[in-house]
């Protein structure tokens, strides 16, 4: 403690020694001083030449304060340089707030939020969403900032100033984490072996990470035109089912680099030669379909965690088997 307070009054005192020197190119205010307390003419003589009608008394004062009004704005003006000079340092562990830094750099913050507990994880997120103040973290919190690089020791930042500072590359790494980037390819034919006539068609969702897509949902939106068939309803938009699963099963999830199928439609031929489709889980009753008809269905999959996705089918007759085709 003693050694801190020892280098704390070193430094300031370098500081004004430094700003004296710098006074020194322009006058010669040491001279000032020696004139002051001595009172042996000098600058002394000067000043109560040049303002007549003081005393000099008044005149020695007036000299003491004005060369200590100039060593205080000095020193303030340097602390504020350097500082300001702090600020905009890059080193090692430092990333500069805007837009033109290297894959290095960013590297080099993502790193630090990689070493935090998830604990830690969602309280730097926290204060980075301004959801609560850096002093509301508790003293555990403020530790594993601290051990994961959250402060400089000798530079000064706490973990408050150092999360203002990089709150850019913090919120974009947790926007990274967070959200997903899908895919969608097909439609995939599968014939059915038990039955003649009967073709499904599938759709597959791939999550390429670099997070777990959250509850996708696929939707056949609109048709123009759609089905002439009375019995369909036309009653958008209807929910797509995954392949195995029912349409009033809970949330479920899908893991970076795995897939989802979801059958878009089914297709079969009756004993009488005519064909019929199925579009949706919710409404399933057969829909026929004839020579010249071509449906185009534009269907989206919404996810909570990912840019929602929009496509285009189109459902025809073609001799006599339905075909299933992606147009966009």
């Amino acid at each position: 403690m003693a050694d801190n307070r020892f280098w704390r009054w070193y430094d300031r005192g370098a500081r004004a020694d430094f700003g004296g020197t710098l006074l020194g190119f322009i006058f010669d205010w040491k001279g000032w001083i020696a004139g002051a307390f001595s009172g042996s003419g000098g600058a002394m003589i000067f000043i109560k030449a040049a303002i007549d009608g003081r005393s000099p008394l008044d005149v020695w004062v007036l000299a003491l304060v004005v060369v200590a009004a100039l060593v205080a704005i000095v020193y303030f003006s340097i602390s504020i340089l350097e500082k300001y000079k702090k600020s905009g340092r890059i080193d090692s562990g430092a990333i500069a707030p805007h837009e033109d830094f290297s894959d290095e750099m960013r590297s080099n913050i993502y790193q630090k939020i990689e070493r935090l507990l998830p604990e830690a994880k969602h309280a730097l997120y926290r204060v980075a969403t301004a959801e609560i103040e850096a002093d509301q973290l508790n003293v555990e919190m403020k530790g594993e900032l601290d051990r994961s690089g959250f402060v400089k020791p000798g530079v000064g930042y706490a973990p408050a100033e150092f999360i203002e500072r990089y709150r850019p590359f913090i919120l974009q790494w947790f926007r990274e984490q967070t959200h997903t980037v899908l895919s969608i390819s097909g439609p995939h034919v599968l014939r059915e072996t038990r039955y003649k006539y009967q073709c499904r068609w599938r759709m597959k969702l791939h999550n390429a990470g670099p997070a777990t897509a959250i509850n996708p949902q696929m939707k056949l939106r609109s048709a123009n035109p759609g089905p002439n068939d009375a019995g369909w309803n036309a009653d958008y938009p209807y929910p797509i089912a995954r392949v195995g699963h029912t349409l009033d099963e809970p949330e479920y999830q899908i893991n970076p680099g795995d897939d989802e199928n979801f059958e878009v439609v089914m297709g079969w031929k009756n004993e009488g030669g005519q064909l019929f489709v199925t579009l949706s889980q919710r409404d399933a009753r057969p829909i026929s379909i004839d020579s010249g008809e071509r449906w185009n269905f534009t269907y989206e999959i919404t996810v909570k965690n990912a840019p929602s996705i929009t496509f285009k089918l189109q459902v025809f007759r073609s001799a006599d088997e339905v075909n299933v085709v992606r147009v966009s």
